[in-house]
């Protein structure tokens, strides 16, 4: 993932992208790009975290500040084993139709 892309998702600014992961902008300045894997990883939390706080009727901070939250989300994505598959699957889909352009590049 592109340094770029990863803020578009996370808010479209370092501000955005910094809040959302929990760091400083100046951190998500120092980001590699492309991203190594444990920074894409961090992103993909985040993304997590800022649907389950919509979700859940919170602000970005406070979800941050409910240890009652972080539990319930962590309970909901055990429990959804059958929705990460079709996720994964989905994504799979979107890996092979890319692969070629990759292998080209």
């Amino acid at each position: 993932m592109r340094k770029q892309r990863a803020i578009e998702i996370l808010g479209g600014t370092v501000h955005s992208a910094a809040a959302s992961v929990g760091v400083v902008d100046a951190a998500i300045r120092n980001w590699p790009d492309p991203l190594n894997p444990v920074t894409r990883d961090r992103v993909l939390a985040a993304v997590v975290r800022l649907h389950a706080a919509e979700a859940m009727g919170l602000s970005l901070p406070e979800f941050h500040q409910s240890r009652e939250a972080h539990l319930a989300l962590a309970e909901a994505i055990v429990a959804s084993g059958d929705i990460l598959k079709v996720i994964g699957e989905r994504a799979l889909e979107h890996f092979n139709k890319s692969r070629p352009a990759a292998i080209a590049a």
